[in-house]
């Protein structure tokens, strides 16, 4: 039966207020999941690990739980209290932030890091679908962008503070410091934030039986093309976002021979930077253009990635430092206009009480097999390629991958240079992910018609 609800036309200043904090809370997600990327190096020498080990612990560490709980709690989400799901989530995962800094091993690492993708698994389902019901449609992709610029400042502040704090003080205090803001953003989002009516900005109630069964999500998810190719667009790009991203700051450390809080902090700026500019762009072209054709929500991401793959290449191939930065900037804003319109266009497939759980089931994805495995693919490309390196070189292989050797020696050196190069390759090959997913996003437009 039709609500007789009216709809609003226009988000209202305190639904502004409520993208502000969970836009804040995407912001300390990211902050916490793109410390260990940021501080690797540092971790790796102290914990004597290889790429692979620790594609494991900046992927699928975090990604495994991440998984098992990021679908139970958005079904919570689409029927319980949003707004608690949130704040408990930002509490839970910033004290498992926090516990890191007294890890005295691989394992231990591994298990706090998996603490924090149960903490993290809770809120991002549930904040989409609170901003779903206080913005109207002609207003989601771009308060879904403002809401997922939280990423890239997140990744930014993340690398920048960690950097330069671990490069002082060591990595441990650096992962005890972020960890904190997160604890009073939680009592804040609590507090301040009340849970809104479901479907109140879709001007009628989508329920057909009061409850969306898992099944019956999962069901539209399958059968509507636009959904599947926006989810297998966005987990093949998430393979090597994740991939690249996780690798960075190693990447500017072996080849360009930059410190630890240089390193991070050049790729969090650069990283952000352009990102930020990427998802503002994609959202606001995705409510420009979907006006006078829905389409748009898929061509908009498909044709800027499809620019973005050359330019990744070029930027893993320079052998020095600016060229390289400059092309992987230019490719970063190219590759985050999708975010903005995925999402829009998920919203608008999906009823009001499906939301939560659909969004989950991407994420879902995204994390598991994006993060999962890009990191994991480029960690074991990364040691292939470098094993073979130094067998020509006739490098003892094992203590190269383990960095147990002194740089200004020349066996030092010749490690070094053969890390570089094993990596380059593995993120040139990684790249092959971001190429497949462009013509999947074009796929995804194939049921979106003229408003």
């Amino acid at each position: 039966m039709a609500s007789t609800r009216i709809v609003q036309q226009r988000a209202g200043l305190y639904s502004w207020y409520v993208l502000t904090v969970l836009t804040l809370t995407s912001l300390f997600n990211f902050v916490d999941r793109s410390i260990v990327p940021a501080l690797a190096e540092s971790i790796k020498a102290d914990l004597r690990l290889n790429d692979l080990q620790l594609g494991l612990l900046t992927g699928l560490a975090f990604a495994v739980l991440y998984t098992f709980v990021s679908v139970p709690f958005a079904r919570f989400a689409d029927h319980y209290n949003r707004v608690q799901i949130i704040s408990v989530s930002v509490l839970s995962w910033s004290v498992m932030t926090a516990i890191c800094a007294i890890t005295q091993n691989f394992t231990q690492l591994v298990l706090a890091r998996a603490g924090v993708g149960i903490g993290e698994a809770g809120s991002t389902p549930a904040s989409l679908s609170v901003l779903a019901d206080y913005f109207p449609r002609q207003q989601r992709a771009t308060a879904t962008a403002i809401f997922s610029m939280g990423i890239p400042l997140g990744i930014m502040c993340g690398s920048v503070v960690s950097g330069i704090i671990a490069q002082r003080f060591g990595w441990r205090l650096a992962f005890a410091i972020v960890g904190a803001p997160g604890i009073i953003l939680s009592a804040i989002s609590y507090f301040t934030l009340r849970e809104p009516e479901r479907g109140t900005q879709d001007g009628k109630d989508l329920r057909s039986d009061g409850v969306s069964s898992l099944v019956s999500v999962l069901r539209v998810l399958v059968n509507r093309t636009s959904l599947r190719y926006a989810c297998l667009a966005g987990t093949l790009l998430s393979i090597s976002t994740y991939g690249i991203s996780n690798f960075y700051v190693p990447f500017l450390m072996r080849g360009f021979g930059l410190a630890l809080a240089k390193a991070a902090s050049t790729f969090g700026i650069v990283f952000g930077v352009t990102a930020l500019v990427g998802m503002w762009i994609g959202g606001s072209l995705g409510d420009v253009l979907s006006k006078y054709n829905r389409r748009f929500y898929g061509w908009i991401p498909g044709s800027a990635i499809l620019c973005a793959v050359p330019l990744l290449v070029l930027a893993f191939s320079q052998d020095a430092l600016y060229p390289s930065i400059v092309y992987f900037g230019v490719a970063n804003l190219l590759v985050n206009t999708h975010l903005g319109p995925m999402w829009a266009l998920v919203h608008d497939e999906l009823s009001a009480d499906m939301r939560a759980t659909g969004v989950s089931i991407f994420l879902l994805l995204f994390t598991l097999v994006g993060l999962g495995t890009g990191p994991l693919i480029v960690g074991a490309l990364s040691d292939i390629f470098a094993k073979s390196i130094y067998a020509a070189a006739s490098i003892n292989s094992a203590i190269c991958s383990m960095g147990a050797f002194h740089p200004g020696e020349k066996s030092g050196m010749l490690c070094l240079a053969g890390s570089f190069r094993g990596l380059r390759y593995a993120m040139m090959c990684i790249v092959l992910f971001t190429a497949t997913s462009s013509f999947c996003f074009f796929l995804s437009s194939r049921r979106k018609g003229p408003v």
